[in-house]
């Protein structure tokens, strides 16, 4: 089942940048927008290493780059101080001045001896949350690696389509960017995410979506739970990056390896009719079972959405099936939840408890 946590909108790669009751309600219910992040950007990691402790200087430093003073750069420079060093939360004056879009100050950062590698890439990927494309551009053919990756094994690539930059995307995989590369820690649902799963789980666009799959992304790749990047925008509700993962070959009736979740279950226990209309259109299982016996529409008459049930209904979907946890049918759900519309809706169709 899907955990439950919400994510900040961080821009800055260095900072970190139902329940079962008596009541005929669902036991173990995946619930819409369970996932982290899928109400935001993808959360940044603090790059450990070697961190020397933080003085006046380095700071200084640091926050004229974050300005764009590139003045105050030059002058700081001038008296000594290495333009690499770091503060004690990871940044550089390079990866500040690529987050903040200081083109001016990126370029004299690096003509004053700034690494483009430096502390593992954290520049290029700043650029690529921020979408700083024409910084970008300049750290790569000033040497910067795009496959170097965080402590959680992120990359540039994987940054910028969580965020749904396209272009950016498009250019980091011109330079050979690993367009499957995939996070390394297993302990955080977008720690093992590819690229393609993280636009579709984040804020990825139906472009970002096509210049991925252009670019060679498997579309059957899966996360941490054996979900794939279908079932992750249809959790979500795009419609528009499912109709882009479906024209780009993603089996429909795909079921996660941990609970046997399809995407049309995603997107009915999310109310995302839209969604749920494509996914039937492809000829989504309207009656495949989660490993405890639920259906999309028992989802969809618990969550109270009409719109959906009439949909699924009008599918074929069984309105007397039932889960093998609890004996629940969808009209035993529907009357539990208090929810009129769907129980007359249900029992038109035949539906009995």
């Amino acid at each position: 089942m899907r955990r439950i946590a919400i994510i900040g909108v961080v821009l800055m790669l260095s900072v970190g940048l139902v329940a079962f009751s008596k009541i005929e309600t669902m036991p173990a219910q995946r619930p819409q927008n369970s996932r982290v992040g899928d109400n935001g950007p993808m959360p940044a990691s603090l790059n450990k290493g070697q961190v020397k402790k933080t003085n006046p200087e380095i700071e200084a430093l640091i926050a004229a780059a974050s300005k764009g003073d590139t003045a105050a750069v030059r002058s700081l420079r001038a008296k000594g101080l290495d333009v690499n060093l770091r503060n004690n939360f990871g940044d550089t004056a390079l990866s500040r001045a690529a987050t903040n879009g200081h083109l001016e100050t990126v370029g004299a950062l690096l003509e004053l001896g700034a690494d483009a590698n430096a502390a593992e890439g954290i520049a290029l990927r700043s650029a690529a949350i921020a979408g700083q494309f024409e910084i970008a551009k300049l750290l790569v053919a000033r040497g910067a690696d795009v496959n170097k990756r965080d402590e959680d094994g992120r990359t540039a690539l994987l940054f910028a389509a969580a965020n749904g930059h396209s272009e950016l995307v498009r250019i980091l995989i011109a330079q050979a960017a690993d367009v499957n590369a995939r996070g390394n820690n297993k302990l955080t649902s977008y720690g093992s995410l590819t690229p393609l799963i993280a636009a579709a789980a984040y804020n990825g666009n139906a472009e970002t979506i096509r210049e991925l799959l252009n670019g060679g992304a498997d579309v059957e790749a899966r996360d941490m739970d054996g979900e794939t990047a279908l079932m992750r925008a249809s959790s979500r509700g795009n419609s528009e990056v499912v109709q882009s993962l479906l024209s780009g070959g993603a089996r429909v009736n795909a079921q996660a390896i941990q609970d046997h979740n399809t995407a049309l279950m995603a997107a009915a226990a999310g109310g995302h009719s839209d969604v749920v209309q494509e996914l039937l259109k492809a000829s989504a299982d309207v009656n495949a079972k989660l490993s405890n016996g639920y259906t999309a529409l028992m989802f969809a008459a618990q969550k109270g959405d009409l719109a959906v049930v009439q949909q699924l209904i009008a599918a074929g979907a069984d309105v007397n099936a039932r889960s093998e946890v609890g004996n629940y049918t969808a009209l035993r759900l529907a009357r539990g939840a208090g929810h009129g519309p769907i129980i007359k809706a249900l029992t038109a169709a035949g539906a009995i408890e």
